[in-house]
């Protein structure tokens, strides 16, 4: 094994199967139809390994809705809503857990698995304890790859001040660590210290281009105010739709908000638009 944490521009491959086929696990916490950062990072990363010739699975507790190859999702455990630092996010709850884990790693042989999120995901801290047995033990097992999303929400902080010294236990783990932002890096370094990659969330470009300019039925000259998101708490849409009646106050210009997202705090929000500016808001759901 490598040495943990080391710089991925050191990475040899030699020491693996080939530059081309090599078998690549990705356990994420989220996935399809849950959209978010996570969920669009792992499916764009599928689908560029997958290009370049690997063969990849996502194990994940969501259905992924039909946006891979059925053949190459291994779903593990039911994903239940929980409201945490704002947001709602979804625990997955897996039965005869540390069998499956092991079930899945003993049939899969995976040259990498890379975990999405591993400290605060319980298939991430699961597939850990599983590679550190086998670590241990001396039995093979994948290089492992960890992207670190979180930058200090209250529950992470939470978690990291309570179990900041069982998460220290699993830097042997990873041959080497990623994290999306320079927050992220210096949230976890604590814990897990080491060099890490910055590698951002990546826009799909293409996906976005349009050749149109405008979107009817909103091309009439009034001023369109755009809000893409999940309708949550911690994406600020209730300031936003408080804000709008001091707006209508102070400006002469007519305007529009609309909203371009879904959550379980929807028809919350429905409700809580101003009576004022009801007749501005338009719900547009998902994109």
């Amino acid at each position: 094994m490598a040495t943990a944490g080391k710089n991925l521009s050191s990475f040899n491959q030699e020491e693996l199967p080939s530059a081309r086929g090599m078998k690549i696990g990705i356990v994420a916490p989220y996935f399809y139809p849950w959209y978010g950062g996570i969920t669009e990072h792992v499916y764009y990363q599928y689908k560029e390994l997958t290009r370049h010739g690997h063969d990849v699975k996502i194990v994940t507790p969501f259905d992924g809705m039909n946006m891979i190859d059925s053949r190459d999702l291994i779903k593990l455990g039911t994903p239940v809503p929980f409201i945490a630092n704002g947001s709602i996010t979804r625990v997955p709850l897996v039965a005869r857990k540390r069998k499956r884990v092991r079930d899945i790693l003993d049939r899969e042989h995976f040259d990498i698995l890379h975990l999405h999120q591993p400290l605060f995901c319980f298939l991430g801290l699961a597939f850990m304890r599983r590679i550190r047995e086998m670590q241990r033990s001396g039995l093979n097992h994948p290089r492992v790859v960890g992207t670190f999303h979180a930058c200090g929400g209250p529950t992470e902080r939470f978690l990291m001040n309570t179990l900041g010294s069982y998460f220290h236990r699993f830097r042997p783990v990873f041959d080497y660590k990623i994290a999306v932002s320079t927050a992220s890096r210096q949230f976890v370094h604590r814990v897990l210290p080491g060099e890490y990659e910055i590698i951002p969330n990546g826009v799909d470009v293409e996906r976005f281009r349009s050749e149109r300019s405008t979107i009817p039925p909103f091309d009439d000259g009034i001023l369109n105010i755009l809000f893409v998101g999940r309708l949550e708490p911690r994406k600020g849409i209730l300031s936003l739709l408080d804000s709008l009646p001091h707006v209508l106050n102070l400006s002469r210009t007519p305007f529009r908000l609309l909203v371009v997202g879904n959550g379980l705090f929807l028809d919350y929000y429905r409700k809580r638009t101003p009576e004022s500016v009801r007749d501005k808001v338009f719900f547009l759901g998902s994109a």
